[in-house]
């Protein structure tokens, strides 16, 4: 496992140097969302029609557009979403209240926030590397297999499990499933969900 991980680390370093990367959409989200507010992040792409388009997998920060679920303060059956897009991810596009509640992640303090920000500049914390570990370790054939969104979140379940869920197709499947991938504990779960819609909801 350690010979993997290492030749994977070598791997993203050398896509990196060639991408010229510059980009970091986790660090955006982290820097600018909002303490014991902001509940989850979606991380997605769309084309010039805003229809939802697969992901790069070599580079998840190649991304069109990321959202993200907030608290409404004496209100827990509204969402209020926040909408960011290319090329200033720090930098509000709109925003929209839903008249839905969220459940299942909790919102995100100060030091969670920061937490986030150091995994997005530690490359074997990174969401690109970790989906290539996922597809290494769920898939056979990575070419059959679409990644249409993932997310940065910390389940209502866990006091801190920091995880990574990703939303994928391969080419026999009518609808999307969900993988999960926990950043404490190095855990994959190949199939978490299945079923699911492959596109961000209120997007």
């Amino acid at each position: 496992m350690r010979d993997v991980i290492d030749y994977l680390t070598g791997l993203l370093f050398l896509i990196t140097l060639s991408n010229g990367q510059k980009e970091n959409v986790l660090y955006d989200f982290a820097k600018v969302a909002e303490p014991n507010v902001t509940k989850i992040a979606y991380f997605y792409n769309v084309d010039q029609t805003n229809k939802s388009v697969p992901i790069n997998q070599t580079n998840l920060n190649l991304v069109s557009s990321y959202l993200t679920m907030n608290t409404v303060l004496n209100n827990s059956d509204q969402v209020f979403v926040k909408y960011y897009k290319t090329p200033n991810f720090q930098q509000l596009n709109k925003s929209k209240y839903f008249n839905e509640s969220w459940i299942g992640t909790r919102n995100m303090n100060q030091q969670e926030l920061t937490t986030w920000m150091q995994y997005s500049q530690n490359i074997l914390k990174s969401p690109t590397f970790t989906w290539i570990l996922v597809t290494r370790f769920c898939f056979q054939n990575t070419n059959d297999v679409d990644l249409y969104d993932y997310t940065a979140i910390i389940p209502a379940v866990s006091r801190t499990t920091y995880m990574y869920v990703f939303t994928w197709k391969d080419k026999d499947m009518n609808d999307c499933a969900q993988a999960t991938f926990s950043l404490n504990y190095d855990q994959i779960v190949c199939v978490a969900m299945k079923g699911v819609n492959c596109f961000p909801p209120f997007r």
